[in-house]
C-alpha cells in the first residue's frame, strides 16, 4: 500500500517535469542573464572572474574620449593654435578632417564598448538545443574571441552571480512545475 502511494506520487511529479516547457525555462535563463553580461562587460569593464577586463593605453583613450591634444590648445572660439578647428587632424594626409568623436570618458578601465554596436547586438539567439547569448554579427564574434586572447581572462563565461541567476531561474520553473 506504501509502495503503491509513493510510486503514484514519483509518478506524478514525473509527468509534471516532463510535461514542463523546458524551451520556456531556457529562453527565460537565457533573456535574465543578458542584461546582466552586458553590464559586466560593456559598462563595468569585468571579466567572468570579476577581474577587470584590462586597461585601455593613452593613445587609445585619447581617440576614446576625444581629447585630443589639439583640444587643450583653445584660442578664442573654439580654435587651436595650429590653425584648426577643435577635433580635426592637425598632421598627415587627414589635415582638416574632423576626428572620430566617440565622448565615452577617461577612465582606462577596458569594458568593450566604444561604437557601442557590440553591446547593440549582444543578443538572445536560438540554436539547436535551446538558446545561447551571442552575437547576431560575425565580426562581433570574432571581436569578442579575439579579446578574450588579446587579455588572456575568460570575458564570456558566465560570472558566480550571473550562475546564481540561472539557478534562480530553473528553480522558479521546476517550482511552477512541480507545485502546479
Amino acid at each position: 500500500m506504501i509502495t503503491t502511494h509513493i510510486n503514484s506520487n514519483l509518478d506524478d511529479l514525473s509527468d509534471r517535469l516532463s510535461n514542463m516547457d523546458k524551451d520556456a525555462m531556457i529562453r527565460d535563463v537565457a533573456l535574465s542573464v543578458l542584461p546582466m553580461i552586458r553590464k559586466r562587460v560593456h559598462v563595468e569593464g569585468e571579466a567572468s572572474d570579476g577581474s577587470q577586463i584590462g586597461s585601455y593605453t593613452k593613445g587609445y583613450l585619447v581617440v576614446r574620449s576625444g581629447q585630443f591634444q589639439n583640444n587643450r590648445k583653445k584660442h578664442g572660439e573654439g580654435f587651436v593654435k595650429a590653425g584648426g578647428q577643435k577635433g580635426q587632424y592637425t598632421k598627415g594626409n587627414k589635415t582638416g578632417k574632423k576626428r572620430a568623436y566617440y565622448n565615452r570618458g577617461t577612465d582606462r578601465k577596458v569594458v568593450l564598448s566604444l561604437t557601442r554596436q557590440m553591446e547593440d547586438d549582444l543578443s538572445v539567439i536560438p540554436i539547436d538545443d535551446g538558446y545561447g547569448i551571442g552575437y547576431n554579427n560575425p565580426d562581433n564574434f570574432k571581436k569578442a574571441i579575439w579579446n578574450e586572447t588579446r587579455y588572456k581572462k575568460s570575458i564570456w563565461n558566465l560570472s558566480e552571480e550571473e550562475l546564481k541567476t540561472v539557478d534562480r531561474v530553473v528553480n522558479d520553473h521546476l517550482s511552477k512545475a512541480l507545485n502546479g
